[in-house]
């Protein structure tokens, strides 16, 4: 049976593995990428998590589609790992093989449209690494142009990653007891914050502490436990009845990293990206607190900026190669080394004790003669074998799906089940195919219903919000139309004051027409007659025309003209 090539939408375009640090992008990409002119994508990246495996090849490495977890380290159940020790462990059986002393290898190729046999498919999972002649990991005399081997154990390593950076907290003691810092922790966040912090692992280390000082490098699970043990204000003051302090500040983890894409080189705010070349590119990294806020962007795909649409992809660290401590091989723990002397990483020059060894001046890589050590991430050997993991583990995604861990470390791998034989015609699949375009639909409409669903939510929202914007507008009018009722009465009132006034008006018009006027002007005409003297001579010139005056303006008065 053969496995169904890539749509050519994405088997043409090549997938991107950007860095966490120093803002760049990984330099591994492979020339054939760089010139093959292709739109590269990101958000087809395999986002998966650490499955640990068998090294002889009993179990696979599985990928998983999510979100929540990363390409770096988790806690390795192997005991192969260079970097850490475990104390306690069941020695498993290596898989020895008499017979034949090649390794089961797998070229890395990537399919265009041509189909991969089955065959091909398990020689990538299933290769022993026990048995690997001297021959063919001695890379003193190999060309630069040598290709490695994509191995199971290279595999193994570069999906068992710790998935976020430690939180690091230094106390001013000797000794912290590690149980006693996890439960301390754990409480107090769940009583506090009712937050339930996943503890992957907790180790102590003294190496950058000074006299009386040690770090407690605190490992966590998942993206929420780490976005808020970010948060330095909501930790205990003391633990372990000690205070502490925060050396350093965690770098954010791709769980919480996002790209936008379409960000052209005049914008220069949050992390600009640089390809292999370190020139500018068209993509900026976002680092957020929030798991929330990731998934909300992650779910709508773009947001806008002063009217511009960006689209939004999901941030992955590229996959780390493996290299032998012992031998400075591509592609096997120290454990499995078929080596009996040691490789200097300086000068390439092998020994049978390296503290023994002299260390010459001249740097000398093993694989490409450069002058770098034999270990270094920047050999264009490593680039090209990391180059071609990366597309060995974007090749297999389909193969890998299945995988599910619990949290009882119990693992399922497609190799425990045998696959199925091929069905007898591929033809005749007429029922099959109508099948599929049946389910297809029955999801494109269980979309639509979700969709209308969804909109039916917003809208009953929107009326409830409008029928409570009506209540209160009613309540408004009621308050209005008592206002203006009270208004009326106090109008009728003043209506009233008003028709009082005017009657008191003209009683004393009419008082002042029948009886006070008329007693003015007998007062005024004897005054008068009073104003002549002896002889009949006026006492008063101006007396009589004062009283002409006086009577002109009481006679307007009277018939209500103005007078001055």
């Amino acid at each position: 049976m053969k496995l169904r090539p890539m749509r050519s939408s994405q088997s043409n375009k090549e997938k991107l593995f950007i860095t966490n640090g120093k803002n760049s992008l990984t330099d591994d990409m492979s020339d054939a990428q760089v010139q093959s002119g292709d739109n590269i994508q990101t958000h087809s990246i395999i986002n998966h998590h650490a499955v640990s495996t068998d090294i002889t090849g009993s179990t696979v490495s599985q990928l998983v589609h999510s979100p929540s977890y990363s390409v770096r380290r988790p806690y390795s159940n192997t005991s192969d790992d260079d970097q850490f020790q475990i104390v306690t462990y069941k020695k498993s059986k290596q898989l020895k093989n008499h017979g034949d002393n090649n390794i089961n290898h797998y070229q890395v190729h990537i399919p265009q449209d041509t189909d991969i046999e089955n065959d091909n498919v398990n020689m990538i999972m299933n290769g022993n690494v026990n048995n690997v002649p001297n021959s063919s990991l001695n890379l003193h005399d190999t060309l630069p142009k040598q290709q490695h081997l994509v191995t199971p154990a290279s595999t193994s390593y570069a999906l068992t990653c710790f998935p976020f950076p430690p939180h690091i907290v230094r106390f001013n003691v000797n000794k912290i007891v590690i149980s006693k810092f996890k439960e301390v922790i754990i409480h107090h966040f769940q009583s506090n914050y009712d937050i339930n912090v996943e503890i992957a692992n907790c180790r102590i280390s003294s190496l950058k502490c000074s006299t009386n000082e040690i770090d407690v490098l605190l490992f966590v699970k998942d993206p929420t436990s780490f976005a808020f043990l970010l948060d330095h204000t909501k930790w205990p003051d003391k633990i372990c009845d000690e205070k502490f302090k925060f050396p350093l500040v965690p770098s954010i983890p791709p769980q919480l990293s996002l790209i936008i894409k379409n960000v052209y080189p005049d914008v220069r705010n949050v992390i600009r990206m640089k390809n292999k070349f370190g020139n500018i590119i068209k993509l900026v990294k976002l680092e957020l607190t929030s798991p929330k806020s990731r998934d909300d962007l992650l779910k709508n795909k773009n947001f806008f900026i002063n009217y511009i649409c960006y689209d939004v992809d999901e941030y992955l660290a590229p996959v780390n190669v493996l290299i032998c401590s012992k031998c400075c091989a591509i592609g096997h723990f120290r454990r499995q080394c078929p080596e009996k002397n040691e490789t200097c990483k300086s000068c390439g020059e092998t020994h049978k004790d390296l503290k023994a060894h002299q260390y010459s001046s001249i740097i000398k890589c093993i694989h490409c003669n450069g002058d770098h050590l034999s270990n270094s991430m920047k050999c264009p050997m490593v680039k090209s074998f990391r180059d071609a993991l990366t597309k060995s583990l974007m090749n297999n995604k389909n193969d890998n799906t299945n995988t599910t861990t619990n949290n009882n470390k119990f693992h399922h791998t497609t190799t425990d089940f045998p696959r199925l034989l091929a069905p007898w015609s591929t033809s005749g699949n007429s029922l099959d195919s109508k099948l599929n375009l049946l389910l297809s639909g029955s999801a494109q409409a269980n979309e639509t219903l979700s969709k209308l669903c969804e909109s039916n939510k917003h809208f009953q929202q929107f009326i409830i919000e409008k029928n409570d914007r009506d209540k209160k507008i009613i309540k408004e009018l009621d308050s209005i139309k008592s206002s203006n009722s009270s208004m009326e009465t106090d109008l009728l009132l003043l209506k009233e004051k008003y028709q009082d006034v005017d009657k008191s008006m003209k009683a004393q018009d009419v008082m002042f027409k029948q009886f006070l006027f008329p007693m003015l002007d007998d007062i005024l005409k004897v005054i008068g007659e009073m104003n002549v003297g002896a002889g009949g001579r006026t006492l008063d010139a101006d007396l009589k025309s004062n009283f002409e005056r006086f009577r002109t303006q009481m006679s307007n008065a009277i018939a209500g003209k103005c007078f001055i």
